[in-house]
Order: structure tokens, then sequence, then C-alpha cells
């Protein structure tokens, strides 16, 4: 499992625990309801991370090299992005330590 996997598993699993929360007592929902903004906002940097790694693993051969500088810069602090939430879970069974930031 890579870090993205588990992170969107994670994201899922409070997801589902938040609106279930929501079906059973609506008037009580704004936790739950700031939970699920939460998930939603995870979900986001992970697929930035995501769609800029898979840019990143393209060949460019239009010789432009600041945007791509600029890209790799921009994964690197996603990615620190990315190892602090899945830093959340930490206690899971399937959290790997090697996935802390290395700021």
């Amino acid at each position: 499992m890579i870090i993205t996997e588990f992170l969107l598993a994670r994201i899922a699993e409070d997801e589902t625990a938040a609106q279930a929360a929501l079906d059973h007592a609506p008037d009580a929902g704004r936790r739950e309801a700031r939970v699920l903004a939460e998930c939603a906002a995870k979900r986001t940097i992970v697929e930035a991370f995501e769609e800029l790694g898979k840019f990143l693993t393209q060949p460019s051969d239009n010789g432009d090299g600041d945007v791509v500088t600029g890209a790799r810069d921009m994964f690197a602090g996603l990615m620190i992005a990315v190892q602090a939430h899945a830093g959340v879970y930490a206690d899971h069974p399937d959290y790997r330590p090697a996935w802390r930031p290395q700021v």
C-alpha cells in the first residue's frame, strides 16, 4: 500500500463515520459537517499530489526546465502535506513510520 492509498482509505472511513453520525442525529451535525469538509480538503490535497506526480513522470520535450523545477518544488510541498495528514492516523496498523514528514 502506498501513502495515497492509505490516506484515501482513512479519509473514506472518516467520511463514513461522520455521515452515519449525521444520519442518526442531524441536529448535532456541526462537528460531523466539519469532519466532512476536512475530508474533502484532504482528498483535494491527495488528488493534487497524485496529478502532479503523474505530470512529473511524463517525458518533457518542451525544454521548459522552469516549469518542471516549479512542479518539483510544488510536489515536495504537497508531499509534506500528504505525510502530515497521514500522520494523523499513525496508530493505524497499516501506517508506515517512513511516511513521517522529512522537514
